[in-house]
């Protein structure tokens, strides 16, 4: 008995399940009618999601439409979704009636990954992307600007900059000169040499004289050397450093470490080991790339050493305009000789700052040319005496040459 009624059970089932799909199927072709002008009125609210999302459920994620797959690839990279938009254009362009849309389309839908990969490090996959989209587009626009932006590998760019420092304490002043050279191994690895002078310039001191070491700047030489390793959600930097001047050697080293892609986290701690103590310093931020032109950070600076702890505010942002970029980094808050990964460099020399910021703008020249000009400004204090506070600047000019990046591989 039981075995018969689950025959008639099973029965029923399949008879059910056949007429609701013949069912379906007969009322397919008016959900379809309808979709496409759902998905225009949608459209046309700007309310994009809802435009793709009316096409997908009436014909699925791989339509047998070519206008249809078109149009699905097209509100994808509307959304900025690059990897969906790739898959629709390459779909579209195996379809009945594909024109040259479908591949002007997956150029530009490589493209994006292409820039979606280098925002969360993935070097190697960027570079995979825009050379895609240049085989399927050789006109393709932006992607010879990516390639541009990666850099081949193995190459090394190296950079010069000059610099006047100045401080009302003491009227001190002081010129530097910095070097640096990147060199980018592979597409996850490179390692990094930099080097910086300042040295007093003469009279700094307001009597006339010459500077000496017990002044604001005196004179230092800054050696540093380190390596990077990147991938897509994962990247680590090391450096080792040391700080020169006739009163003492300070070595020291600083890690950073990312976790995160568009958007993430970060810490860069440093120690270097001086005369009168450590100093210790850890800096964890928050990051977002809302676009691949705009990035912004926030976060903390806690500083320790023999004149105590104390804890910084931090602010990050970046803008990137065609082939310029403006980047600016402020803190309020004390700090005592801040590390900056960036340079790599120390932000501000024999005293402690309150509050201040560095803003940098490039300009790209050519392919192998960039112009660099940074002004810092920092509101500086002497613990300990009776100076009174006072202002920390300095202006920057900096070249940067890339020698192979007019040699695109593949191109």
């Amino acid at each position: 008995m039981t075995k018969h009624r689950a025959a008639v059970v099973l029965a029923l089932t399949l008879v059910l399940g056949a007429s609701t799909g013949g069912l379906a199927a007969a009322q397919d072709p008016d959900r379809r009618a309808g979709a496409w002008d759902r998905s225009v009125k949608a459209e046309q609210a700007n309310d994009l999601p809802r435009a793709r999302a009316a096409l997908a459920e009436a014909y699925g994620e791989a339509p047998d439409s070519y206008e249809v797959a078109l149009r699905l690839a097209w509100l994808s990279l509307r959304l900025k979704k690059g990897e969906a938009a790739a898959t629709l254009y390459r779909l579209a362009a195996r379809l009945d009636g594909a024109g040259p849309e479908a591949t002007q389309g997956l150029a530009d839908a490589l493209t994006l990954t292409g820039f979606d990969a280098f925002a969360r490090g993935d070097r190697a996959t960027a570079r995979a992307r825009w050379l895609e989209a240049l085989r399927v587009n050789p006109s393709c626009a932006d992607a010879p600007r990516g390639l541009d932006l990666i850099g081949p590998v193995p190459t090394v760019t190296p950079e010069v900059w000059g610099g006047y420092l100045t401080s009302s304490q003491s009227a001190s002043a002081a010129q530097a000169i910095y070097l640096h050279a990147p060199a980018q191994v592979t597409d996850q690895v490179g390692v990094r040499f930099a080097y910086r002078h300042i040295g007093s310039t003469a009279g700094s001191t307001g009597g006339g004289a010459t500077s000496t070491s017990t002044s604001l700047f005196g004179q230092q030489d800054e050696f540093y050397a380190g390596a990077t390793f990147a991938r897509s959600y994962l990247g680590v930097q090391v450096i080792g450093f040391a700080l020169r001047s006739p009163d003492e050697t300070v070595p020291g080293a600083a890690m950073a470490l990312r976790v995160g892609a568009r958007y993430g986290v970060s810490l860069t701690a440093a120690s270097m080991s001086r005369s009168t103590g450590a100093n210790r310093q850890i800096m964890p931020q928050i990051y977002v790339w809302p676009t691949p032109y705009v990035g912004l950070t926030t976060g903390a600076r806690v500083t320790n050493d023999s004149d105590g702890s104390t804890t910084s505010a931090v602010v990050g942002a970046t803008v990137i305009v065609g082939r310029a970029l403006v980047d600016l980094q402020a803190h309020t808050g004390t700090e005592r000789w801040a590390f900056s990964m960036a340079g790599p460099t120390v932000m501000s020399l024999f005293a402690s700052s309150k509050y201040g910021g560095t803003l940098t703008a490039g300009f790209e020249l050519s392919r192998t040319a960039s112009l660099y000009l940074q002004a810092q400004y920092e509101h500086i204090t002497q613990p300990g005496t009776s100076v009174q506070d006072g202002r920390y600047t300095g202006l920057s000019v900096g070249f940067r040459w890339s020698p192979k990046a007019g040699k695109k591989d593949g191109r």
